[in-house]
């Protein structure tokens, strides 16, 4: 299991997830996976780059990296170490989150946390498993039995790879293509993990 805690460091890939509180829901219309997404991306970009995504009734994935140390010290300033840094990164990340379980809370008339925890961040070290994470990030509706094919899920990034970007930006986009030799390839891994797992 990751650690939650873990350090986030400049130009650092991670797989960043949560759920929803026992048997509650985080997302129960459209309006409220597309709002998400919407304020997730405003929220997000000055500080990650964002190369997947999925949201599903009961929890999200995104996979991430944090901007170069340049970009952050333009935008945020300087830090005394590491770990100051990673604590504000993790922050902004937590204060969207907990904006969002605000705003579901109110609109629901319900009381209490809506996530399980507080994010989990797992940092991605090599090649094999960023493309692997990319995949399993896809295929998550089709193993929770919301659609036969990842393009047939609305709040994940795959259609964005396939059809049209909406959230991720055109450099995402051809970054994560490159990294599977281009878009037939990248159709075929999906595949491939969904017949193998």
């Amino acid at each position: 299991m990751a650690n939650k805690r873990e350090i986030l460091i400049p130009d650092g890939y991670y797989h960043i997830y949560n759920r929803a509180n026992a048997e509650d829901q985080l997302f129960t219309e459209e309006i409220e996976f597309l709002l998400f997404l919407k304020k997730y991306f405003c929220y997000s970009g000055l500080i990650f780059s964002t190369y997947g995504y999925c949201l599903l009734p009961n929890h999200f994935h995104f996979l991430i990296q944090v901007r170069p140390e340049c970009e952050l010290n333009n935008y945020i300033g300087l830090f005394k170490d590491e770990k100051a840094r990673s604590n504000y990164l993790a922050q902004h990340l937590g204060n969207f989150f907990n904006w969002y379980a605000t705003f579901f809370n109110k609109k629901h008339l319900r009381k209490g946390s809506l996530f399980i925890h507080s994010f989990h961040r797992k940092p991605i070290l090599d090649q094999t498993y960023l493309n692997k994470l990319v995949c399993y990030i896809h295929a998550n509706p089709v193993k929770a039995g919301l659609c036969l094919k990842p393009e047939e899920w609305k709040f994940s990034s795959y259609r964005e790879f396939v059809d049209r970007p909406k959230y991720l930006s055109e450099k995402s986009i051809a970054q994560t293509l490159d990294w599977f030799d281009g878009l037939d390839n990248f159709k075929e891994t999906h595949l491939q993990h969904l017949r193998s797992n």
